[in-house]
């Protein structure tokens, strides 16, 4: 199994990205609390893309400043240490209006790595 590279990572954030996207696709904030199926998704959907983003090396990280990679993995800490108190306004939020936001950035970035390596 080959060693995973930043541009692994990339494309697990921009999985898990479009996931939560799907996820609440169609849903209002109200659906989306009483439905404890999409807020575990959405959980775990935020906690890759947390992890995901501490695995980005700091020259990427240094040459797209405009993605937000410390607050990425912070909302993931605070959910993984938070185990019993999660917040659904933050979900929400997260997989609303920041994903949302992010996802074209990554989108650049993979496109970057591609036309640099020649794919």
């Amino acid at each position: 199994m080959k060693e995973r590279d930043s541009r692994d990572f990339l494309e697990d954030i921009l999985r898990y990205i479009r996931y939560a996207e799907n996820f609440v696709e169609g849903y209002s904030f109200e659906e989306f609390a009483e439905d404890e199926k999409t807020i575990i998704a959405l959980v775990k959907c935020i906690e890759v893309v947390g992890e995901a983003s501490k695995r980005i090396p700091e020259d990427v990280r240094r040459n797209y400043p405009a993605v937000p990679w410390r607050d990425m993995a912070g909302i993931r800490d605070r959910l993984v240490h938070g185990y019993f108190s999660v917040d659904m306004g933050i979900i929400w939020k997260t997989a609303t209006e920041e994903f949302p936001e992010i996802r074209p950035q990554i989108e650049v970035i993979l496109k970057d790595i591609d036309s640099r390596q020649g794919y």
